[in-house]
């Protein structure tokens, strides 16, 4: 496995909230992506909590449980930091209110579990379709769920934005955890809502079988994003199943 990430403040917002990072457990890969929001040094304060207390509490917990428990480690891992920021919150009046979406994904050579709080997302590339592994918690997915608009019309819709679960928002968070195999020359991304506003499932697609190394995915997505206006900060981690080792970029 291969993994690297990226992200870029985009065109239009004056300063990035978006935070990211991953390590290498043993032979396995956990990586996380937060997108913050309550103002710019609120929101950037958040995502910065919420992924730095994420993967370390990950660290600690994957290791006293011998690399098992993995679900039941994420949702303790985002009950943790969803505590932190929402104190952190009620501690400092000018973070009131400040929260984050926050995507995660462990990853061994047999099976990747995710946890998302949000709508930042994850996707999998796998013989030359793209499956989005994650489920929004926002009110434009509430509405395609219930049929009262198209996943098309979502990514227009003026309430795109609007999320209903975050990190930080309340004393207690709900997170979905999810499941996927692994294959060979599969990628696994996980990415802020800024990639997706600017780009659609199949050039996402594109560029995950155009490149084979996680750094290129990444710039190529940024760039693409970019080259789209990226009117919001715009986060990539990209992980390749290989044989051999895992490499940290």
């Amino acid at each position: 496995m291969k993994v690297f990430g990226l992200s870029d403040k985009g065109k239009i917002r004056p300063d990035n909230q978006d935070a990211f990072a991953f390590r290498r457990l043993g032979d396995d890969v956990l990586a996380t992506v937060c997108d913050g929001m309550g103002g710019a040094a609120a929101g950037l304060l958040a995502s910065d909590i919420a992924c730095k207390g994420f993967i370390s509490f990950m660290e600690t917990a994957m290791f006293a449980s011998g690399g098992k428990n993995i679900a039941e480690n994420l949702r303790a891992a985002a009950d943790l930091v969803n505590l932190k920021v929402y104190e952190r919150a009620l501690e400092d009046e000018a973070c009131r209110g400040m929260g984050t979406t926050l995507v995660a994904i462990y990853l061994s050579r047999d099976a990747a579990t995710l946890l998302n709080v949000g709508d930042s997302q994850a996707y999998r590339s796998s013989g030359g379709k793209l499956i989005k592994l994650t489920h929004d918690h926002s009110v434009v997915q509430e509405m395609v769920d219930s049929g009262q608009i198209t996943s098309a019309q979502a990514r227009r819709h003026p309430r795109k934005n609007v999320i209903t679960r975050a990190i930080g928002g309340e004393s207690a968070v709900r997170s979905d955890v999810f499941e996927s195999d692994v294959k060979e020359n599969d990628v696994f991304l996980l990415c802020s809502d800024g990639l997706t506003s600017a780009l659609d499932e199949e050039n996402i697609l594109n560029y995950c079988v155009l490149f084979r190394e996680p750094e290129d995915i990444c710039r190529a997505l940024i760039d693409a994003a970019l080259g789209k206006g990226a009117r919001d900060n715009v986060t990539v981690v990209a992980v390749t199943i290989e044989n051999g080792g895992t490499d940290i970029g």
